[in-house]
């Protein structure tokens, strides 16, 4: 079977659990199999692991002091933005809108 993907990119996945904290300026801590930080550092997080071959990140919202839709809003506006889609122009449009 290995002759099947030779010489392809093999995308690494990795789950993380997120703690998105309602201060976009919070640095990034550690917790179990994952961070307590705002978007900021982990838009900085996501980066450096890109930068080490991963290309997707699972997150698990829960457990969580925040609700699941007000962060899933947060990452949507915030976080996405700064990574397109390979094969995809960077979104331009301003936030809460459509990009043509």
């Amino acid at each position: 079977m290995a002759g099947l993907t030779a010489g392809t990119s093999k995308p690494y996945l990795t789950p993380m659990q997120l703690d998105l904290t309602g201060d976009p300026s919070t640095a990034a801590t550690p917790i179990r199999l994952g961070l307590h930080t705002g978007h900021q550092a982990l838009i900085d997080h996501l980066r450096a692991m890109g930068e080490i071959g991963v290309a997707h990140v699972s997150f698990n919202l829960r457990p969580g002091n925040r609700p699941v839709e007000e962060i899933l809003h947060e990452l949507a506006e915030t976080v996405l933005p700064h990574f397109p889609s390979p094969g995809t122009a960077a979104r331009t449009a301003a936030p809460g809108t459509i990009a043509p």
